[in-house]
């Protein structure tokens, strides 16, 4: 996720893209080098929130998304939430918390 701080949407950048390095070693505490950067896709949304693009690291893919965002989602979305969703029972009533505290 991206977010502008300067409170400006991202179509009325000049400039603007996402990237990522590659590195020898997970977690090897390599400063930023920009050669290292392997790839990058261009941001356009019309907002100051972005989900820039979606990594499938089964697949080993990046799948670029440029999804504009209004607010920040009330929920993270990792491995472990996604796992503990598709095996638990959900009730009739899922969800109904939520749409009661909106």
């Amino acid at each position: 996720m991206l977010n502008s701080f300067t409170e400006q949407p991202y179509r009325d950048l000049p400039e603007c893209f996402a990237g990522w390095m590659g590195r020898a070693e997970p977690a090897s505490g390599e400063v930023f080098e920009p050669k290292t950067v392997v790839d990058r896709v261009d941001v356009a949304a019309d907002t100051r929130i972005c989900l820039a693009a979606v990594f499938d690291l089964v697949g080993r893919e990046v799948i670029w998304a440029d999804i504009a965002l209004s607010k920040h989602p009330r929920f993270a979305n990792h491995v472990r939430d996604n796992r503990a969703r598709a095996h638990s029972r959900r009730s009739p009533n899922h969800g109904a918390r939520d749409r009661t505290l909106r």
